[in-house]
Parts: C-alpha cells; structure tokens; sequence
C-alpha cells in the first residue's frame, strides 16, 4: 500500500496537530482570558530553578499547579482547572536591584512558596490566598 506525498503531508500534520493539542491544558477563568498551561512543563518536583529547566510550574502533592505565566513575573495558582490567585511578584515587590525583573526560582514550602525574582530578590507567597511577602535582597 502506497500513500500519495501530499496525504501523507496532511496525515503526519494532523497527527502532529493533535499531540500539541494533547500536550496543553486550556483553562477557562471565568471572566478572564483563557490560559494554557503546557502540561509537559509541570515538575513534580516541590523546586523549579528556571535558569536551569524549561519547566515553567510546579504541581502539589494536592494537585494545585502554581504556574509562572509567560511574562515570567507572575506566578498564578490552579486548582481544579481554576485560578485560585495570581500574584504578580514583580509589580508588588518592585524591579530587582540586580538582574531582570523576573521570576528565576521557586520552592514549594508547606504553606508558602519561596521566589527568586533578578538575581538576589526574595519573596514568600501564601499557597492559599497569594499574599506576597517581599522579603528583600542579599
């Protein structure tokens, strides 16, 4: 059995299609604009350095998913396909005095997730409700 060149274009396209599709998470927020979440860049790991990784989030024990959005400066909280906050570090805590105002490390702490934002910058957000607590640099 033969395939025509330009089928097998079509097929191999449509198959390639459907395993990006399958690959990402849209979720729907109500009143928001709709976010996708790659589902391959979700570490199960309770750190993420994104100097190191192309990861982009980390999933709870729970199944939350605290993903860092594209601009890398805000970290937003899914749980059940919803956002439960978002919590942007850069605008609350200021541009870093050393390095980009963005988000480069996160470590999922019981209550907390610990952030690295430029360089040296440090701060602390409540997994339930998103307060951010700017913590300062060394």
């Amino acid at each position: 059995m033969t395939i025509e060149p330009e089928r097998f274009i079509i097929i191999m396209t449509k198959l390639i299609i459907c395993i990006v599709a399958f690959s990402l998470t849209t979720i729907n927020v109500c009143g928001q604009t709709t976010i996708t979440v790659d589902s391959t860049k979700i570490s199960k790991d309770t750190e993420v350095n994104f100097y190191k990784t192309s990861m982009r989030g980390i999933e709870s024990s729970t199944k939350e998913i605290f993903y860092v959005d594209e601009n890398m400066q805000t970290l937003i909280a899914l749980q059940n396909g919803q956002v439960k906050w978002r919590a942007d570090i850069i605008k609350t805590c200021g541009t870093p005095f050393v390095g980009n105002p963005s988000i480069r490390y996160l470590k999922l702490e019981h209550d907390k997730i610990s952030v690295v934002y430029g360089k040296h910058d440090f701060a602390s957000v409540d997994i339930t409700t998103g307060k951010i607590t700017c913590l300062g640099a060394d």
